[in-house]
C-alpha cells in the first residue's frame, strides 16, 4: 500500500536526497571499515535528533560501512535515580557510584535506552543487536582511583568512587561476528570487573584442575605436618625432598616437560646435598611415636607436591595467576578443615597459638606459595621443584642466625652442594 508524503517536507527530502547523492562517493572509500559512533548527550533526549541519528546509522550499514554504536545516558541515569529518591554525588564530573546507583545505572543503560536504540534503527529498516560491555567480556575495567584536595589543609585525598571503572582491555570478537553478519551493534557502558572477568574466563577443565590443585595441596600440608609428628625432622625432609624426582617422571608423562641435561643433573646432586642435610640433623637418640608410618606420609606429601605442581603448571599456562590463586587457596583451605574434622582434631585453638598460625599463613604461607604460584606460569616444573630444595638450606641459616642452631660440618656440606646446584641451572639459564 502506497503512502502519501506531506507536501511540506518535499524540500527537505529532495534537499537530503541531493546530499546524499553528493556525498555518495566519499561515503563508498570507507566501505568496509569500521565506524565507532559515540552517542549521547542532549541529542538523545530530542525525538527529531534521535530519527536522525538512526537514519544516519542505517545509510552507513547501507553503503558498506560498519557502524558501532556506544551510547551514553548520564541524564536519564539521574532522572531515574531521583524518581527513586537515590540521591546522587559527584566529583570530578564523575557519579559517586554505590552498588543500588550501579543496578539503577545498569538497568537504565543496558535495558531501557539500548532497547530504545536498537528500536529507532530497526524502524527504518536497520539490524541492530544491543549488547553491554559485559557481552563475551567485550569491555574490562578497573575501578577508577582518584583524589581531590582538602579544602582546609590542600592535602590530596583519595576518593572512593564505588562501581566507576576505566576500561583496561577490549576483547572485540563479539563486534567482529554481529558486523560480518550484517548486524549493527549497539553497545551500552556497562563493564565487568577484570579480576572478576578472570575467573569468569576460567573453563571448566581450568575449573576442575585448579581445584583440584588445592585439594592435592592441601592433603600435602596434612601429610607434611602428620610425617614431623610421627618421624624425625631429619627423616622427613629427605624424604619430602626426593619431590624434584617425581615431578621429572610425571612432567614427563602428563605434560611433555623433559629437562635439560643440566637440570636433571642438578635435580639428582640437589636431593644428595638436601639427605646429607637431613642426616646431619638425625644424630639424636630421641624415639619417634612410628617412624616407619611418618616415613611413608613424608614420602606421599612428596609425591603430592609433585602432582599439585603439575596441576599447577597445567593451569598457569592458561590462566592468570588471580584467577589460579584464589580458587586453589580457597580449596586448600577447606580440604584442611574437612581433614581436621574428620580426624577429630580440634578446631578451635588458644589466641596465641591461633594468632601465631594465623600470622604464618598471611605471612609466609601466602607470600611464598604466592611467589610459588606466580612461577608456575613461566618456569616448568621440574626448575620450580629443584630451586625449592633450597628451603632447607635457608631454614637451617635462618636457625643458626636465631636460635643459635649451627649446622654440623655434613649440613654445611649438604647445604654448599644443594646451593651449587641451584646455581648451575640458573646461571646457565641467564647466560
Amino acid at each position: 500500500m502506497m503512502t502519501m508524503t506531506d507536501p511540506s517536507k518535499m524540500p527537505d527530502l529532495l534537499a537530503k536526497a541531493e546530499t546524499l547523492v553528493e556525498a555518495l562517493p566519499y561515503l563508498q572509500r570507507y566501505a568496509g571499515q569500521t565506524f565507532v559512533i559515540k552517542y549521547g548527550g542532549h541529542a538523545m533526549g530530542d525525538p527529531e535528533a534521535q530519527r536522525d541519528f538512526a537514519e544516519d546509522v542505517v545509510l552507513l550499514k547501507a553503503v558498506g560501512i560498519n557502524p558501532v554504536v556506544v551510547h551514553g545516558g548520564g541524564p536519564q541515569i539521574g532522572a531515574m535515580l531521583k524518581q527513586l529518591g537515590i540521591e546522587s554525588t559527584f566529583v570530578g564530573g564523575l557519579r559517586v557510584t554505590d552498588a543500588a546507583t550501579a543496578e539503577v545505572a545498569e538497568m537504565v543503560l543496558a535495558g531501557k535506552i539500548n532497547k530504545e536504540i536498537v528500536g529507532w534503527i530497526a524502524g527504518l529498516g536497520g539490524r541492530a543487536v544491543g549488547i553491554s560491555g559485559k557481552d563475551a567480556n567485550l569491555v574490562l575495567a578497573e575501578k577508577v582511583k582518584r583524589t581531590e584536595a582538602d579544602p582546609n589543609s590542600g592535602i590530596e585525598r583519595h576518593v572512593d568512587l564505588g562501581f566507576v571503572g576505566e576500561p583496561v582491555a577490549v576483547d572485540p570478537t563479539i563486534l567482529v561476528n554481529l558486523t560480518n553478519d550484517n548486524f549493527i551493534p549497539v553497545v551500552a557502558p556497562v563493564a565487568l570487573g577484570a579480576r572478576r572477568a578472570e575467573l569468569a574466563a576460567l573453563g571448566r577443565r581450568d575449573w576442575a584442575l585448579a581445584l583440584g590443585a588445592g585439594v592435592v595441596l592441601g592433603l600435602h600440608f596434612m601429610a607434611w605436618i602428620v610425617s614431623v609428628q610421627l618421624t624425625s625432622i631429619a627423616s622427613a625432609a629427605v624424604l619430602v625432598t626426593t619431590s624434584p624426582l617425581f615431578i621429572v617422571v610425571l612432567g614427563a608423562v602428563f605434560l611433555r616437560e623433559r629437562p635439560t641435561r643440566r637440570t636433571a643433573s642438578a635435580i639428582g646432586v640437589a636431593v644428595v646435598g638436601a639427605a646429607l642435610l637431613g642426616l646431619s640433623e638425625g644424630t639424636s637418640a630421641a624415639t619417634y611415636p612410628a617412624p616407619a608410618l611418618g616415613n611413608a606420609a613424608a614420602l606421599g606429601a612428596a609425591v603430592l607436591v609433585s602432582v599439585y605442581l603439575l596441576l599447577g603448571r597445567a593451569v598457569r599456562q592458561r590462566a592468570s595467576f588471580v584467577a589460579y590463586f584464589w580458587p586453589v587457596n580457597v580449596a586448600a583451605a577447606a580440604t584442611c578443615i574437612v581433614g581436621c574434622w574428620v580426624a577429630g582434631a580440634p578446631l578451635a585453638l588458644p589466641l596465641p597459638i591461633a594468632g601465631l598460625a594465623l600470622a604464618m599463613g598471611l605471612g609466609p604461607g601466602l607470600l611464598g606459595h604466592g611467589s610459588f604460584a606466580n612461577a608456575l606460569g613461566y618456569l616448568p616444573a621440574a626448575l620450580l621443584g629443584l630451586l625449592a630444595l633450597s628451603e632447607p638450606v635457608i631454614a637451617s641459616a635462618v636457625a643458626a642466625m636465631w636460635f643459635g642452631e649451627i649446622p654440623s660440618a655434613l649440613g654445611m656440606v649438604g647445604m654448599a652442594v644443594v646451593l651449587a646446584a641451584i646455581a648451575a641451572v640458573v646461571s646457565a639459564r641467564d647466560g
